[in-house]
């Protein structure tokens, strides 16, 4: 293996597993079902808030290396992010949209189709269910060159507390922008300033204390119920289950495996849901489908990157 480090892979994989295997698994299950009730609770969805939250961390952890300085690091930051992700995201988006779904439609209409498309969704008030996400990461790529372009560490954070209050202010008051980009802004932005390297040698170096004091949060918060303990609450689960991966001993064909697995979840993600659809609608059960998705998205991953590299090649 090389040098790169593959727990935060580990991570990304257990992520999507969770979302794309589990949580949304429950979707093809009877509301009756031993495994519905399992997972379809409290704990359950608590455990998904901290999966997305550790994901949207994830985000902008490497993100926040990147240079900024001019006019055209703005614009080679947009064009990397959209020749990462934003054609498959498109082409999700169409498929989806023709996806029948036996609860309803994944995209409603021809308007929220256009709303997804272009991101502006986040702030309409008709996100669709399971993309929303992306849109939310689309807004976050758009401000993230503007808070890599202030050179002054105290001035950028300063400002980066600044956007997240006036989308506060925003969510709040005028109801605009959606209340799940004003409860994942932080992790995003907490990504963007701790960087990878810094986020693991804290979360090793305080392991007991920051375990400790975790699992003291997660029992009080078994009983408050208060709105905002809950930003506490879900804090403590991103942070205990960082410090619970960072600190075990990983075995290599662990990690080979969760590289592979996260090298193909942006297209599970992004995918899943038709080919679960499309077992659904062959009379096959859904959690079959499972292997499949995993198999079709990294072939897709694949082949978009070798697609994308191929058309770099020729621009030069």
């Amino acid at each position: 293996m090389t040098n790169r480090d593959y727990t935060f892979d580990l991570i990304r994989a257990i992520a999507i597993i969770w979302i794309v295997c589990i949580w949304h698994l429950t979707n093809y299950y009877p509301q009756q079902s031993n495994f519905y009730l399992l997972i379809m609770n409290k704990y359950g969805y608590d455990i998904t808030v901290v999966i997305l939250s550790i994901f949207t961390l994830l985000s902008g952890l490497f993100l926040g290396q990147k240079k900024v300085l001019n006019l055209n690091d703005f614009l080679l930051f947009y064009k990397k992010r959209a020749t990462r992700f934003y054609l498959l995201f498109i082409i999700s988006c169409v498929t989806l949209y023709f996806t029948p779904c036996h609860w309803g439609n994944f995209i409603e209409d021809k308007e929220q189709l256009l709303l997804t498309m272009t991101g502006l969704s986040v702030f309409i008030g008709k996100m669709p269910s399971t993309l929303w996400y992306m849109d939310m990461l689309l807004f976050f790529y758009i401000l993230t060159p503007f808070i890599l372009y202030i050179k002054n560490k105290k001035i950028k954070i300063t400002a980066s507390i600044l956007i997240y209050f006036i989308c506060f202010i925003i969510n709040h008051y005028f109801h605009v922008i959606e209340n799940r980009i004003v409860f994942y802004m932080p992790y995003y932005l907490l990504g963007l300033f701790v960087g990878a390297d810094n986020l693991k040698f804290i979360c090793i170096k305080n392991k007991t204390f920051l375990i400790i004091s975790c699992i003291i949060i997660i029992s009080v918060g078994q009983v408050l119920t208060n709105y905002y303990f809950t930003y506490l609450y879900n804090l403590a689960g991103v942070i205990l289950l960082l410090c619970l991966i960072f600190c075990l001993k990983i075995k290599t064909e662990i990690l080979k495996a969760g590289f592979i697995i996260s090298y193909a979840s942006m297209a599970m993600y992004l995918f899943h849901r038709q080919l679960y659809a499309m077992f659904w609608n062959l009379g096959i059960s859904a959690y079959l489908a499972i292997p499949f998705i995993l198999v079709v998205s990294y072939f897709i991953q694949n082949g978009y990157d070798i697609s994308m590299n191929y058309l770099r090649k020729n621009e030069k």
